[in-house]
């Protein structure tokens, strides 16, 4: 089994949801921390660790940004 720690570099954590049916809201969240163990011989063995920091989600937006991490969202 393999250890491996995920380059925060390379990771991302994206999203897109749909507001009121008629737009599309994408982000991401700049904070990511991730660690895995890989079993090439049993992949159904494998598992992967994410830590995502929700005060770091990012839509472009600052004021929707605010409302999605107070309480009405994610109460970060």
């Amino acid at each position: 089994m393999g250890k491996w720690k995920f380059d925060p570099y390379h990771t991302q954590v994206e999203f897109s949801a749909k507001h009121l049916g008629m737009m599309t809201v994408r982000g991401h969240f700049a904070e990511v921390q991730a660690t895995g163990e890989i079993d090439v011989e049993h992949p159904e063995n494998s598992k992967i660790d994410a830590t995502i920091n929700t005060i770091s989600i990012r839509t472009h937006n600052e004021t929707r940004d605010n409302d999605l991490r107070s309480s009405n969202f994610l109460e970060a």
